[in-house]
């Protein structure tokens, strides 16, 4: 029974004994601030009476921190370094004397103090950890467990928790405040945080959870891998490739491949044999490739409410036997804190009624024995109060050490005659026998009186939802924050050596257009999850809903010379079209200047700090915004390879192959790093844009020209803008009609459209300084 407890949860808090011991002791310290996790190992083991080695608790604490792709939904303990990937699965964490942990934002919300003087502690030698905890929301389905007994193992998922909450506030009726009955649970669907994979039902009791691949658009031998299935790490994915390549098993069909992976994200790149590629699109990329997985949610193993081990057979019984627990310790916590308000309420009121005899001159306590004193109060009817300690601490300290010393007080409290529980009153000084402090003391009465009265009014439902809507506030919170946090992805990888992926066609790519097109597409999947997408580095992401037919075309960095040479001229392009193709509505983010121009077909608008300004569309310096956002709208086919081949291009543009020449050049002579000098030649392709054939003068095309050619170039193409400019001021472009009703029936998509693309350049934080 032993082993089973130390590997299998409790369906009540979803922790493991070891688990528990580390949670009491960061409850007991106030583990506010970062400790080193060997310190908090020897911290643990010497409050709780661990017998064991503390390498276990080591990696005990490592594990309630880890929030990987796979691991945990919810941390109780914030990583502050190295505490594992998706990797290799957490063991690639650094060693516990260099990484820190502390309490996470999270770990007071779910488990409140106000519960602990209702828990049933154990006591060895002094108080320790207690049998359970009682979580606001079951712990087991929010971060599931995995775990190998005797006799008995277990694997449980994770689940959302928002869905729990719902489901939670359904059994009580509260899920909608114009409907209080109570429904049964619903059936709830696995989900882990950050994985970009689509869940699919697989019968009762059974999801798919496959990885995400598709056949490259430019090389149709090549296949992009960008999600593995839940759990699969990468090393052990990279392991089979190797193995595949090596020939152990069987003829290899893979010739070779790359990897652009880091901790968070999955992207390979695998160059399949030719003669092999017919075979593998027949059997299918994810069976082929096996990522393929199912999660199974039936027959799953925890102890019960009893502390006995028992089987569920689906996660509706866990939910249910988890409420019934934890609505019966709601009616404890009202108990007990009524009854604490109650004495605070009466031992106030006796305090000032203290104070008001004494000012009043009906109670003198001068030159008077304890023992005389303390009868007089008896006769005055003063109620007593036992010492103890402060009954809001209690719980989160240790009560056991309150009973230290408390010996020779009690004697000298017999000897006075009970002194001591008198003490709230004997004890108070002198400054607060003052009108002052009685009228302090008054509102003090009202106050404590209208807590009492609120806790009254409200049901153990009551407290519930109160709490559970505080965690929600968190975990919102700490998604905003998250998402900021993302933001500075681009800026991350601006600061160090970019990472380059070649896309064939002489055309390339960096990790941030990769990383920046994964937010844009999860955020279209979940607001919009029947439309389809057409992304420029994944081509068809999903296909339109034969309801609606609407596509989202993305650009996820328009702009990656310019990123790559660390400048300001980056945007990221999004827009919408309907069923039979039309452009409806289409924004451009600026991120050098946090704006956004957005359009949905009869007026464009600016987005600044979240407030949306009408542009006119006639004025001609805001004509190319407008055309961008539309030019994106009709880029269906191109966004699937984005630059076409140098050595197609016309003479007509020889700068432009120049250019192209120049960036390929870098590319395999610096591994991907682009030479300074790449600034003069984006600033000579934006002048070219604008400026008539008949004005551009031919230039060597060679790789080997030299800058100073270009800049002479620039220098007279910029007079020749100027012209241009001139004779094109005044001029109107058409802007494409779309029919009132298409109109109409695009507005909520529109709505949408900026608060989407502000989502959407995580390059902000790159030039906000």
């Amino acid at each position: 029974m032993a082993d089973n407890m130390r590997s299998i949860p409790s369906v009540l808090d979803g922790l493991q004994p070891g688990q528990r011991k580390v949670m009491f002791a960061c409850f007991k310290r106030n583990l506010i601030k970062e400790m080193k996790v060997a310190e908090l190992a020897d911290y643990v083991s010497e409050q709780t009476a661990y017998h064991h080695v503390e390498a276990s608790l080591e990696q005990t604490i490592i594990g309630l921190a880890q929030n990987f792709v796979g691991s945990n939904n919810i941390n109780c303990l914030e990583p502050v370094g190295m505490f594992g990937s998706r990797i290799n699965g957490g063991l690639d964490a650094a060693e516990p004397p260099y990484i820190f942990t502390r309490l996470s934002p999270f770990a007071r919300k779910i488990f409140s103090p106000l519960d602990e003087p209702n828990l049933k502690f154990q006591y060895v030698n002094n108080r320790i950890e207690p049998d359970v905890y009682a979580p606001v929301i079951p712990m087991v389905l929010v971060n599931g467990a995995d775990g190998i007994g005797t006799g008995w193992s277990t694997t449980i998922p994770n689940y959302h928790p928002i869905d729990i909450v719902n489901n939670l506030k359904r059994r009580m009726g509260r899920l909608d405040r114009d409907d209080q009955e109570e429904r049964p649970f619903e059936t709830m669907m696995p989900w882990f945080r950050g994985w970009k994979g689509t869940p699919e039902p697989a019968g009762p009791g059974r999801y798919k959870f496959n990885g995400m691949a598709y056949q490259h658009n430019a090389n149709p031998n090549k296949v992009v891998i960008t999600e593995l299935p839940i759990r699969m790490w990468t090393d052990d994915f990279e392991a089979m490739l190797e193995k595949v390549i090596s020939g152990v098993d069987g003829p290899s069909w893979i010739k070779h491949y790359k990897e652009f992976n880091d901790y968070k994200t999955v992207h390979f790149e695998i160059m399949v044999d030719e003669k092999h590629m017919a075979k593998v699109l027949e059997e299918g990329l994810l069976e082929r490739f096996k990522l393929n997985k199912q999660v199974v949610t039936s027959k799953i193993v925890a102890f019960d409410t009893n502390g006995q081990i028992r089987q569920y057979q689906k996660v509706e019984e866990i939910l249910e036997e988890y409420y019934n627990y934890r609505l019966s310790m709601y009616l404890e916590r009202k108990k007990h804190w009524l009854s604490v308000y109650h004495a605070e309420w009466r031992q106030l009121q006796n305090q000032a009624r203290f104070i008001k005899e004494i000012i009043d001159g009906d109670l003198t306590v001068g030159k008077k024995k304890i023992d005389v004193l303390v009868r007089e109060l008896r006769q005055r009817k003063y109620e007593a109060f036992p010492c103890r300690k402060d009954s809001k601490k209690k719980g989160t300290e240790e009560e056991d050490d309150a009973s230290e010393g408390e010996g020779d007080g009690e004697d000298d409290g017999i000897a006075h005659g009970g002194a001591r529980d008198y003490d709230y009153l004997l004890s108070m000084p002198i400054w607060s026998l003052t009108a002052e402090r009685l009228n302090k003391l008054n509102d003090d009465i009202s106050r404590k009186k209208g807590e009492h009265d609120d806790l009254l009014a409200k049901s153990e439902k009551d407290l519930w939802c109160v709490d559970l809507d505080e965690f929600m506030v968190e975990w919102e919170q700490q998604l905003a924050l998250d998402a900021k946090t993302q933001t500075s992805i681009l800026a991350d990888m601006s600061s160090h050596d970019i990472r380059f992926i070649d896309k064939g066609a002489n055309d390339f790519a960096t990790q941030a257009d990769i990383t920046s097109e994964e937010h844009i597409v999860a955020v279209i999947r979940r607001e919009r999850p029947g439309d389809g997408i057409i992304a420029e580095e994944s081509g068809i992401l999903a296909p339109p809903d034969s309801s609606n037919g609407r596509v989202w075309l993305v650009d996820p960095l328009c702009g990656t010379v310019n990123y790559a040479a660390h400048t300001h001229e980056i945007a990221v392009n999004v827009a919408l079209q309907n069923k039979v193709g039309q452009p409806v509505a289409a924004a451009v983010a600026h991120p050098s200047s946090a704006e956004v121009f957005w359009t949905g077909g009869t007026s464009a608008y600016i987005r600044r700090g979240g407030f949306d300004a009408m542009l006119g569309l006639r004025l001609p310096k805001l004509l190319p915004l407008v055309e961008i956002a539309w030019s994106t709208a009709r880029r269906s086919q191109d966004l699937k390879v984005r630059v076409v081949q140098f050595d197609q291009l016309d003479d007509v543009v020889p700068t432009k192959r120049l250019l192209f020449r120049k960036i390929t050049k870098g590319f395999d002579e610096k591994g991907g790093l682009l030479a300074k000098a790449q600034l003069q030649i984006q600033a000579l392709e934006a002048q070219l844009a604008v400026v008539k054939p008949k004005k551009r003068k031919r230039v060597d095309t060679s790789p080997n020209s030299t800058f100073a050619d270009i800049e002479a170039i620039r220098r007279a193409q910029e007079v020749a803008n100027e012209a241009e400019n001139d004779e094109s001021d005044g001029t109107e472009t058409e802007i494409p009609e779309i029919a009132e009703q298409e109109h109409l029936n695009a507005q909520p998509i529109r709505d949408s459209m900026g608060e989407l693309a502000l989502d959407f350049p995580i390059l902000t934080e790159k030039f906000s300084e």
